[in-house]
C-alpha cells in the first residue's frame, strides 16, 4: 500500500468522523455560547468516552477470564489500539503550533475526534464481547 493510498484512506476516515449526524450534539454543547464552554463540553464528551471504553474493556477482560491467553491478546490489542488512536488524532492535526494554525477551536475538534473514535471503539470490544460465551 502506497504512502498516497493510506494518506487517502486517512482523510476519508477523518471526514467521515467529523460528519457527525443530525442532532449529535450533547446537551451540553447545544447550551454552549462560547468557544471555552464549546471546549468544556467536547471535553466532558471525550471523559465520557474514555469512561465508557473502560467500562466495556473490563467487561471483555471479565467475559474472556475463562479461556486461556485470552486476557494476554486482549491488553495486546488494547495497547495497539491506543497507539493507532494517539497516531490518527496526530495525523488529523499534524503541525506543530496547533493554537495558531488550527485556531481557537482546536481544543474542541482534537476532543470530539478523540471522542468518537473511542465511541468507534466502545463498539468494536462491544462486538468482541458478544464473541465469548457468559461464563
Amino acid at each position: 500500500m502506497t504512502r498516497a493510498m493510506i494518506g487517502t484512506m486517512l482523510a476519508a476516515l477523518a471526514g467521515a468522523l467529523w460528519c457527525a449526524p443530525a442532532g449529535a450534539a450533547s446537551t451540553c454543547m447545544q447550551k454552549a455560547s462560547t468557544q471555552m464552554a464549546m471546549d468544556a463540553c467536547a471535553g466532558a464528551d471525550a471523559r465520557s468516552a474514555d469512561a465508557r471504553l473502560s467500562a466495556a474493556y473490563g467487561a471483555l477482560l471479565a467475559r474472556a477470564a475463562s479461556q486461556p491467553g485470552a486476557a494476554a491478546k486482549i491488553r495486546a490489542a488494547e495497547r495497539a489500539w491506543t497507539a493507532y488512536r494517539d497516531a490518527y488524532l496526530a495525523a488529523a492535526f499534524p503541525l506543530a503550533d496547533k493554537q495558531t494554525v488550527y485556531g481557537s477551536i482546536y481544543p474542541m475538534e482534537a476532543a470530539e475526534l478523540r471522542a468518537q473514535v473511542t465511541l468507534r471503539q466502545v463498539d468494536a470490544i462491544d462486538a468482541l464481547i458478544a464473541r465469548y460465551r457468559s461464563p
